[in-house]
């Protein structure tokens, strides 16, 4: 597969370097693990890992062409330090919408860990030196725990996000009627009611006979 992609890169001579690499490559790998628990629910648990090999640094005082190329080159790695000097001292805006190299590391930088290999040669020491202060600027980013992108869910519900990545099973549960309550008759009685109760406030019921008046 590394092979397949490299064959896509762009690679020139340059005065540093036969086969230089003139593009960054990204290559990416999203990983997806189920199990079910004794509870019957299934948990997903989802992860990735991306690598990234940048492309090379040419000064250009050593460049006699493909320097519009460089010139591109460099200003994409200038941003990526810009962005490496923000985290590293806290900065409430990093820069990581400035270059498209950047806005591509994002999610590496802010929800996951960063390794940050170097190659350097006693022949360039100038180089060199470059290169490590770069990786001086890693050092110094400090990183959040990366949140946990675990999915638990029983068969026929829909999970609820309680967190970032993790999200909790809601049962289908069908509603329950619920039990009318039968409603106490009233015994009391109008005014001219016969004291022998009443089925309703004001609706007098006679025992034995209604009485008339005058009678």
């Amino acid at each position: 597969m590394v092979q397949e992609i490299d064959k896509n890169r762009t690679s020139g001579q340059t005065a540093k370097n036969d086969t230089s690499s003139r593009s960054h490559m990204f290559l990416s790998f999203q990983v997806k693990a189920s199990k079910t628990e004794q509870s019957g629910a299934i948990t997903t648990t989802r992860s990735g890992i991306t690598f990234v090999d940048l492309a090379g640094s040419e000064s250009l005082k050593n460049v006699t062409d493909r320097v519009s190329e460089t010139q591109a080159i460099n200003a994409e790695l200038s941003a990526l330090r810009s962005v490496l000097t923000s985290m590293g001292t806290n900065q409430s805006r990093i820069p990581f919408r400035d270059t498209q190299l950047t806005r591509l590391l994002e999610d590496g930088f802010t929800t996951g860990k960063v390794l940050f290999i170097q190659a350097a040669s006693l022949g360039e020491l100038e180089e060199s030196i470059h290169t490590m202060d770069f990786g001086g600027l890693v050092s110094k980013v400090t990183q959040k725990k990366p949140a946990k992108n675990v999915i638990t869910a029983f068969a026929g519900t829909e999970p609820t996000t309680v967190g970032e990545g993790r999200t909790t099973p809601t049962p289908k549960t069908p509603s329950k009627p619920v039990a009318s309550t039968p409603s106490t008759p009233s015994t009391r009685g109008t005014r001219g009611g016969s004291r022998g109760g009443a089925s309703g406030r004001g609706t007098p019921t006679p025992r034995g006979g209604a009485k008339k008046r005058g009678v």
